[in-house]
């Protein structure tokens, strides 16, 4: 690799004052891990505040700097993380699109591991990583976690742009989207775990924590854990417009 991997990394923010900066510190420091280990990439975030009501936008403005530019836009109403998401990419200027959430972060890695699959296997469309988390969780979640996630997920723009971005869901929007990407796209699952999936009082992870105590299986799984008819339904008609076929059961697990 010899001419810089553009990456826009995205970051969907709410409320997230408390915990946005060592996000981005942690972006920084996948850029200077990259650099120091002679992995030619070139970076930016935009960050998408989804009209927050705390100091989330003076925060992302701060971390701004020459070695990791930071951007970000506003939403003038809650349209959700999917939204959000949908919004950043619209601003990107990279090839390569990022994803992480405003509370999660990337270990030192994660930039490079990605730049070099897409440098080896230039057919790919994504690469995926796997989450590590921040509280200890049964093994066994760990790759199902890591399957239904944006956070260890790089994806080329047009990629991106062929399925649609995130469904206009404020939940499954990220399990849809990576579904659609496995049935449509080509991609390259490695086994490195890049990004840490953080447990903090009331986000999606401590709600789920009790579940993940246990092994994963179907029976672990919670009425919360269905799709609604309507993501179904959405799941179904966007992989027919994709592919021509229809999925050959309601939703893959």
């Amino acid at each position: 690799m010899s001419t810089p991997l553009p990456f826009t990394i995205v970051v969907p923010a709410y409320n997230a004052a408390d915990t946005i900066a060592r996000t981005l510190s942690s972006i920084c420091s996948a850029v200077a891990y990259a650099q120091a280990k002679a992995v030619p990439i070139a970076c930016e975030v935009v960050v998408v505040d989804d009209c927050s009501t705390d100091r989330t936008v003076e925060v992302a403005q701060a971390q701004d700097s020459t070695d990791l530019p930071v951007r970000v836009i506003r939403h003038a109403h809650n349209q959700g993380a999917g939204c959000a998401r949908n919004s950043g990419a619209a601003q990107a200027t990279g090839a390569i699109l990022c994803f992480l959430d405003a509370d999660d972060h990337y270990l030192p890695a994660h930039l490079a591991v990605c730049a070099k699959a897409f440098a080896q296997r230039p057919e790919i469309d994504f690469v995926c990583t796997r989450f590590t988390t921040s509280q200890p969780i049964e093994p066994s979640w760990i790759p199902a976690i890591s399957a239904a996630a944006v956070g260890p997920f790089a994806i080329r723009r047009d990629a991106h742009l062929r399925l649609g971005g995130f469904p206009p869901f404020r939940n499954f929007e990220d399990v849809v989207y990576r579904r659609l990407a496995d049935r449509v796209l080509k991609g390259w699952y490695v086994g490195n775990e890049t990004a840490v999936y953080v447990w903090r009082a009331g986000n999606s992870f401590d709600r789920q924590l009790a579940k993940f105590s246990r092994p994963c299986s179907a029976t672990a799984l919670t009425e919360a854990d269905q799709p609604p008819d309507v993501v179904l339904h959405y799941f179904e008609e966007r992989l027919l417009d994709l592919t021509g076929k229809r999925a050959s059961t309601h939703f893959p697990e």
